[in-house]
């Protein structure tokens, strides 16, 4: 025997879990050619969403899934470039991470020259 459900017979759905709140306390730091962005963790949220852009090179944003509020980019390649970047927490319940918190922008970051060390040995 075969059932059909209609959607009039269907009974109203509720869902209590919302979505993780927005990262706060974003930094980034890029000395040489490898950028560090970091955040505080945000309560509820199963990952997260980081998303970056060479402003300087007018490039894409290219996205990545981090399960901890840091990642690094590496290498750049990109010495003198500003880069854009943006963060979200994504939350997850009853076995979905489909709870997508606000995006927060983080501080533009320019990515620096790697300086030599000057040798230690030298006398004049």
């Amino acid at each position: 025997e075969i059932y059909t459900l209609s959607l009039h017979d269907a009974l109203p759905i509720s869902c209590t879990a919302s979505p993780p709140p927005a990262p706060s306390g974003l930094r980034a730091s890029c000395p040489t050619t490898r950028a560090t962005l970091t955040w505080n963790a945000t309560a509820g949220a199963g990952f997260y969403n980081v998303n970056v852009r060479d402003v300087t090179a007018n490039g894409p944003w290219s996205g990545a899934g981090v399960s901890s509020p840091s990642y690094t980019l590496d290498p750049l390649n990109a010495s003198g470039h500003t880069f854009a970047w943006t963060v979200n927490a994504v939350g997850c319940s009853g076995g979905l991470c489909n709870l997508v918190g606000p995006t927060t922008n983080g501080p533009n970051f320019l990515c620096g020259t790697a300086k030599a060390a000057a040798p230690s040995n030298l006398r004049f």
